[in-house]
């Protein structure tokens, strides 16, 4: 199946963003600092990217 290059983008930001929410949840109302690190080892590719923008939002 081909998926056009902006469609993989668009749901590389999707995944990206629902991975940052996941994440300031974690920070926030979960087990801080070493809930949101978990989940970062299980982010593959997009752990930086959402680990800076969970960062800056909270």
């Amino acid at each position: 199946m081909f998926i056009p290059q902006r469609k993989l983008t668009i749901l590389n930001q999707i995944k990206v963003w629902e991975a940052t929410q996941h994440m300031i949840r974690e920070l926030l109302d979960g087990a801080g600092n070493q809930g949101a690190a978990n989940l970062r080892s299980q982010l593959g590719t997009i752990k930086e990217a959402a680990r800076d923008i969970s960062l800056s939002a909270v």
